[in-house]
C-alpha cells in the first residue's frame, strides 16, 4: 500500500531504501569470488538478485562511449561496489555522482531459457549495456540541464531482459549512471545517500509478486480514501448545519487531518515525481502525522472538559517544527518525546474529564483505547509483517488503524445528534404544556379585566395578540420538527407502502375476476330470456361492465407485478449460500423456463441447446437467486425470438444456446439467442431499474436490474454482447468468490 504507520514513519528519512529492501528481501551483502557466476539459488524469496551488492565491480568517474565495449583497459578504474558509492569520495565538481560501472559474470544452467528482468532502484538516470549492446535506459543522461531526466523507480513496469544467456560464456555488464537529486539532498539537507538497490536482476516470480501486491495495495488505498472522503463529507455537512458546535468542528478537523495524510501518502503511487518530490511528500506526511498527535489532547479536552487552555493551540506549531527537525536530522528521539508529551496531555484530559465518562462520551473513550490497542498490535506484529511481505495482513491492519478512529467519531456524532433531538423534543413538549396553561390563565384574566375595567380592553387585546403570535411560532416550530421526522422516516415508509398496496390490489384482482365470472353467468341467464329491446340493452351493458372489469383485472395484475418487482429489487439481504451442483441448477431452470414458455398463450418452437463443463463441480451459491437469473435471461431471450418470428415468419428458426465453462480461476455462464439483437441506443440502459422495451403490460423493467444485482452480490460481472441476429449475456464469477 506504500503507507508507513504513525509510529514507524518517525524514522522515514530512509523510506526510499527501506521500501526497496522490503521488495527485494535482501538484507546482507553478498560476496563472491571471481569469476562471478549467477545462479538460480541467488534469487531472494521474492525473485530478486541485488547485483549492486555483489563484489567484482569496477568504477570510474570518467565518461566515454567506449566504456560500453568488452575489451577496454580497466587499470585506472577503482574496485568498488555500487553500494559503497559515497558523496564525499565520488561526487564530481558539480556535486553529482556520474560515471561508469562494470561487472563481469557468467551464468550456470539454472539461468538458461528463463525470463529475466532488469530493474533499477535509483532515482538517478542510467544506461545499461551487456557485451557492448544497449540493454535498457532508465531516465535520460545528458550534460544539458533541460534534457536530463531522472528515473522514478516507483510503480514502474519492469522490462524483460533482451539478452539470452548461455553457459560457459562470459558477459560484461556496463552501465553509465548520473545522479543529481540524491547528492543534492545529502549535501544541502544531510539526508542519507544510499544506492544499494542501484541495479537488480529479477525473475518472473518477482513480477507476479509485484503485480499481486500492487493490486491489493491499491484496493486497500482506494478503500481508505473513499471511506475517509465520505466520512469527511458527512462531518462537514453536520458542521455547516451546526457551526456553533465546537465538538463537531474539532471532529471535522480531526477527520480532515486523516484524509490529508492519506492523500499525501497516495501521491507517490499515482504521480511520476522526482526524488526531491518524494522526500517533500514524506516530510509533509510526517508534518500531518505530528499534527494528528497534537490534535488528540485538544480534541479530548473539547469533549470531556468542554474547554482547553490557549497555550495548547501552540502544540500544532510545535508539531510542525518537530516533524521538520526530526526528518532532516534523521532522529526519532525528538519525535518520540513529542508523542510522549501528547500522550501525557491526553491522559490529563481523560483524568480531568473522568466525570463525563457517560453517554456518547464512552464512545470516544473506547475509540482512544481501541486505537492504542491497534497501534500496539501493529508494533507487536511489525516483525512478522516485515518477514512476510507477501501477506496482506499488513495493509489490512493499516487500513483498520486509519479508519477506526474516524468511524468511531461518526458513530459518536450520530449518537450525540440523536440524543440532542430527543432532548429537544422533550423541551418542546414542556414548552407546549406551559404555553397551553398560560393561554388558559390569560383567557381567564381577560374575562376578569373586561368585567372590571373597560379602559384596559385595548391593552389586554394587544397582550392577547402577542401571546397568540408566540403560540403560532411554537406550533410552527413543532410542525417543522414533525416534518423533519417524517422525511427521516420516508425511506422506511416507502417499503411499508409497497406491502400495504398488495392487499387492496389482491382484492381488486380477485373481485374483478369473480365479477367477470358472475357477469358471464348473468349473460347466460339473460340470453335465455325472450329477446327484446330491453334484454339486448341489458346484454350490452353487461358486456361493457365485463370489458371494464377485464381492464381493471389486467391493470391490477400489472400493478401487482410491479409491486412484487419493487419489493424484490429493494430486498436488503440475500439467501444463504449452499453447496450445489451448478450444472444441474442451470439445466433444471433452463428447462423450467422453456416449459413455462410452452405452457403460456404465446408459445413458440425453440431449439434449446444446453452445454455444460464437467469440470464445474459442487460450488456454494444462493440457488434461489441464481435460478432467478437463469429464468430472467431465458424469458427475455424467448420474448426477443417471439418478436422476430412475428417479423420474419416461417423462414426464422429460433435457437437458444446455454453454456457453462470453467476457465482458469473463473466460471462462465453464457446464454445466447439468435433473436433480433439489441440496438446501440438502449444497450447502456438495459440494466437500469424500470427501463424496458416491452409494451406497457408486458414487463416491469426490473428483471435485468435484479439479475445484475444478484451477479454483483456473488462477486461476478454480467456483460452483454449484441449484434443483428445475435444477443449474448455472459456471467463471469471468480472461483475465489464462491
Amino acid at each position: 500500500m506504500g503507507l508507513v504507520l504513525v509510529f514507524n514513519l518517525l524514522t522515514s528519512n530512509t523510506l526510499a531504501q527501506d521500501s526497496f529492501h522490503k521488495i527485494s528481501g535482501v538484507s546482507d551483502l553478498i560476496s563472491v569470488e571471481k569469476p562471478l557466476i549467477l545462479s538460480d539459488s541467488m534469487f531472494s524469496e521474492t525473485g530478486v538478485i541485488q547485483l549492486g551488492m555483489l563484489d567484482g565491480w569496477y568504477f570510474t568517474s570518467s565518461d566515454s562511449a567506449h566504456f560500453r565495449n568488452v575489451e577496454i583497459d580497466l587499470s585506472n578504474w577503482e574496485r568498488v561496489n555500487p553500494s559503497e558509492l559515497s558523496i564525499s569520495e565520488y561526487a564530481n565538481d558539480s556535486g553529482y555522482i556520474k560515471g561508469w560501472m562494470r561487472l563481469t559474470f557468467e551464468v550456470d544452467s539454472t539461468m538458461i531459457n528463463r525470463k529475466l528482468f532488469l530493474k533499477s532502484g535509483t532515482w538517478g538516470a542510467m544506461e545499461v549495456y551487456v557485451n557492448g549492446v544497449k540493454e535498457r535506459s532508465f531516465g535520460v543522461i545528458s550534460d544539458e540541464q533541460n534534457r536530463f531526466s531522472n528515473y522514478n523507480p516507483l510503480n514502474v513496469i519492469i522490462g524483460e531482459f533482451n539478452t539470452r544467456f548461455k553457459v560457459d560464456e562470459t558477459y560484461t555488464l556496463a552501465f553509465r549512471m548520473e545522479d543529481r537529486d540524491g547528492p543534492w539532498l545529502n549535501i544541502n539537507f544531510g539526508l542519507p545517500y544510499n544506492v544499494e538497490s542501484l541495479i537488480m536482476l529479477t525473475s518472473d516470480t518477482y513480477i507476479e509478486y509485484i503485480q499481486q501486491v500492487s493490486s491489493f495495495a491499491n484496493l486497500f488505498q482506494y478503500t481508505i480514501t473513499s471511506a475517509l472522503l465520505m466520512i469527511l463529507l458527512l462531518v462537514m455537512i453536520l458542521y455547516f448545519l451546526n457551526r456553533n458546535d465546537f465538538v463537531i468542528r474539532d471532529a471535522m478537523i480531526f477527520v480532515l487531518l486523516f484524509t490529508i495524510i492519506n492523500t499525501i501518502d497516495t501521491i507517490p503511487n499515482v504521480l511520476d515525481i522526482s526524488l526531491i518530490g518524494f522526500y517533500v511528500s514524506r516530510m509533509a506526511f510526517e508534518i500531518m502525522l505530528h499534527l494528528i498527535f497534537a490534535w488528540i489532547p485538544l480534541f479530548l479536552n473539547s469533549i470531556f472538559i468542554g474547554s482547553r487552555s490557549s497555550w495548547m493551540k501552540w502544540l500544532m506549531v510545535l508539531a510542525i517544527l518537530i516533524a521538520i527537525i526530526s526528518f532532516i536530522a534523521d532522529s526519532s528521539l525528538i519525535s518520540y518525546s513529542f508523542i510522549v508529551l501528547c500522550g501525557i496531555l491526553s491522559l490529563i484530559a481523560l483524568f480531568k474529564g473522568r466525570s463525563n465518562y457517560q453517554g456518547q462520551n464512552k464512545i470516544i473513550l473506547f475509540a482512544v483505547v481501541g486505537q492504542l490497542i491497534l497501534i500496539s498490535g501493529y508494533i507487536i506484529m511489525e516483525q512478522y509483517y516485515s518477514e512476510n511481505p507477501a501477506t496482506y495482513l499488513d495493509d489490512l491492519h493499516i487500513m483498520i488503524i486509519f479508519l477506526f478512529f474516524p468511524v468511531m467519531l461518526v458513530i459518536y456524532l450520530a449518537v450525540r445528534y440523536t440524543n440532542n433531538v430527543e432532548l429537544l423534543q422533550e423541551k418542546l413538549t414542556e414548552v407546549q404544556i406551559l404555553s397551553e396553561e398560560n393561554i388558559a390563565k390569560e383567557r381567564e384574566k381577560q374575562k376578569l379585566i373586561t368585567m372590571q375595567k373597560q379602559v384596559l380592553e385595548k391593552e389586554v387585546e394587544i397582550r392577547t395578540n402577542d401571546l397568540k403570535e408566540s403560540l403560532e411560532n411554537l406550533q410552527s416550530t413543532q410542525q417543522q420538527l414533525i416534518q423533519q421526522e417524517k422525511l427521516a422516516s420516508l425511506g422506511q415508509l416507502t417499503a411499508g407502502i409497497a406491502h400495504e398496496i398488495k392487499n387492496p390490489l389482491n382484492f381488486v384482482n380477485n373481485f374483478s375476476s369473480v365479477s367477470i365470472e358472475l357477469i358471464d353467468e348473468v349473460s347466460e341467464e339473460v340470453s335465455k330470456l325472450q329477446q327484446t329491446e330491453t334484454s339486448q340493452e341489458i346484454q350490452d351493458i353487461l358486456n361493457d361492465v365485463k370489458s371494464n372489469l377485464s381492464k381493471i383485472h389486467e391493470h391490477g395484475t400489472r400493478a401487482d407485478r410491479i409491486i412484487k418487482s419493487m419489493l424484490m429489487h429493494s430486498r436488503g439481504e440475500g439467501g444463504i449460500k449452499e453447496v450445489t451442483d451448478f450444472n444441474e441448477v442451470v439445466k433444471e431452470y433452463v428447462n423450467l423456463a422453456y416449459l413455462g414458455m410452452r405452457s403460456g398463450t404465446q408459445q413458440i418452437n425453440v431449439n434449446v441447446d444446453v452445454s455444460v463443463d464437467d469440470k464445474i463441480g459442487l460450488i456454494p451459491i444462493i440457488t434461489e437467486d441464481f435460478s432467478r437469473v437463469i429464468l430472467n435471461l431465458c424469458n427475455n431471450a424467448f420474448d426477443a425470438m417471439r418478436e422476430k418470428i412475428q417479423s420474419d415468419g416461417k423462414s426464422y428458426n429460433p435457437e437458444l444456446l446455454v453454456r457453462t465453462v470453467k476457465k482458469e480461476e473463473f466460471i462462465y455462464l453464457e446464454i445466447e439467442d439468435n433473436g433480433p439483437g439489441i440496438s446501440n441506443e438502449i444497450r447502456e440502459k438495459i440494466f437500469q431499474p424500470f427501463f424496458t422495451t416491452k409494451k406497457g403490460t408486458e414487463g416491469t423493467g426490473l428483471g435485468l436490474s435484479i439479475t445484475h444485482n444478484i451477479i454483483k452480490a456473488h462477486g461476478g460481472v454480467l456483460t452483454m454482447e449484441s449484434e443483428p441476429g445475435k444477443t449474448l449475456f455472459r456471467i463471469q464469477v471468480p472461483l475465489s468468490k464462491f
